[in-house]
């Protein structure tokens, strides 16, 4: 923890996006719409939303039923909009029972993926085995079921 006099110059400082909490729809879809990959790194990208973590990209893309690989470019502005209400409506959730506390498992509802992360966890929506995977470091919790892996796209090599 740190104390600091300017808060708008730490921000500039650390090159910190919107807080995600209170970026709105339009600007939300454009940042997303800047940025190539998969949308699990992204909404963890702290220079184009700050606030959401490894825990909170794993719900919100839970609860909008969006697999962590897929990528942006195949969000369409409706599936955009749906991810827009659903990290609103988690990261509200998460502030209003205590998001940061070391027992913010326990805090939420039921019926969230965050309870159940962990081995041998089960989907709290269909029962099915919480799977894991690898991106960029980090572990990502998703349900096969609920989140299914887009197809992949065929590469095209392009060397000349």
């Amino acid at each position: 923890m740190h104390l600091i006099d300017d808060a708008d110059a730490f921000i500039r400082s650390k090159k910190l996006g919107p807080d995600a909490a209170s970026v709105d729809e339009k600007t939300f879809r454009e940042r997303l719409r800047e940025k190539r990959g998969a949308i699990k790194p992204a909404l963890m990208d702290q220079s184009l939303f700050a606030g959401i973590g490894n825990i909170y990209s794993d719900e919100i893309l839970f609860q909008a039923k969006i697999h962590p690989r897929t990528a942006i470019s195949d969000l369409d502005d409706k599936s955009l909009k749906h991810l827009y209400r659903t990290m609103r409506r988690v990261l509200e959730t998460a502030v209003a029972k205590g998001a940061g506390a070391e027992d913010v498992e326990r805090r939420v509802p039921k019926s969230w993926l965050l309870p159940h992360r962990g081995r041998g966890g089960e989907c709290p929506r269909c029962g099915g085995k919480i799977a894991t995977l690898k991106m960029q470091t980090r572990t990502a919790y998703f349900c096969p079921s609920c989140q299914r892996e887009p197809p992949r796209r065929a590469s095209v090599n392009r060397r000349r």
